[in-house]
């Protein structure tokens, strides 16, 4: 596998999810895509956008820009604010790719704001496909891991350490050897870069990858876990079909859906929201006034007179040529 380089600024972020976006619709029209629902297809859809489906790319594009604005603005006041970024991912919360569709994004936001409960906050649940893991023994399927990404501030560094110690100690992780809570303290531009990495939508497929003394599963060679040894994991883009399957386990949920704040957080996320809806609907009033503008008649006194070509002379075809 190659190593994949994490989505940091604005502009990756925009070039991925438009390359995820050609993916998915040329899957949808080939062969393989015939069996889809159209109901399934519509949500990915650009005309389907100001709904900020979570497996629509155009909606992801304009709410990660939507975020960083009101960030941004945020920081006008105190631009010296340090954050941490934060990456919870408990085994209980696996499961099986079959089974994935029902993933409870509602308890996952509950339990992800008592975990913060005292800080100021904004964050994502997001979604890992392990291919060579499976949480069912002798199972062949793979799996997914819904885990959380958040920015929090208001606190100190100590207690942030004093939080992953507490969950690190009475969580059980996927994979041994990958903490289930973990963090970074950023500065307000690294924390920018990480608002693009935390709102992507899943783009990448994981392997664990076993250290000296890991054992596996003898019979279909995945990994359980919870297994002896531990592991390590590497990652690559996710492949067309892998893709769609990541994409239909989002299904009907909104971006809203799956995000969750606290203290200040709470009103950066809520205005980042509206402000997503208001630009896709602006961009979509433009382009139906230009499609408009396209088929209307050209008002009379915009229509130039053709001029008459000029007869040319002593040449074949003119008036002064012998006949």
């Amino acid at each position: 596998m190659t190593k994949r380089k994490p989505i940091l600024t604005a502009v990756e972020f925009k070039s991925a999810h438009e390359n995820r976006q050609n993916i998915l619709v040329k899957y949808c029209i080939s062969k393989r895509g015939l069996k889809i629902d159209p109901e399934r297809v519509e949500k990915i859809l650009d005309r389907s956008a100001n709904r900020l489906f979570a497996a629509n790319s155009r909606a992801r594009i304009a709410f990660v820009l939507a975020v960083l604005r009101c960030v941004k603005r945020s920081l006008k006041d105190d631009p010296e604010r340090i954050f941490a970024f934060v990456t919870f991912a408990p085994r209980d919360w696996a499961m099986p790719l079959s089974w994935a569709k029902g993933f409870k994004h509602a308890e996952m936001r509950d339990r992800a704001t008592t975990l913060l409960d005292g800080f100021s906050y904004f964050g994502a649940i997001d979604l890992a496909l392990y291919s060579n893991v499976s949480v069912m023994f002798n199972g062949r399927d793979a799996t997914v891991a819904p885990h959380i990404h958040a920015l929090t501030w208001g606190h100190s560094e100590s207690e942030i350490a004093q939080l992953a110690a507490r969950v690190n100690q009475s969580t059980p992780a996927l994979l041994r050897g990958m903490p289930p809570f973990h963090y970074h303290i950023l500065k307000a531009d690294e924390a920018l870069a990480r608002v693009n990495y935390m709102l992507k939508a899943p783009l990448s497929e994981y392997r664990a990858i076993p250290k000296e003394g890991a054992e596996i599963d003898p019979v279909t060679r995945r990994i359980i876990p919870g297994i002896k040894g531990s592991f390590d994991q590497k990652k690559r883009a996710l492949r067309p079909g892998a893709l769609w399957k990541m994409t239909s386990v989002l299904g009907s949920r909104t971006i809203p859906d799956i995000m969750f704040a606290g203290g200040e957080g709470v009103a950066l996320l809520k205005s980042s929201i509206a402000n997503a809806v208001w630009r896709i609907r602006e961009d979509d009033t433009g382009l139906r006034e230009m499609k408009i503008r396209r088929r209307l008649p050209v008002p009379p006194g915009r229509i130039k007179e053709r001029k008459r070509p000029k007869p040319q002379r002593n040449g074949p075809g003119s008036r002064e040529s012998p006949s």
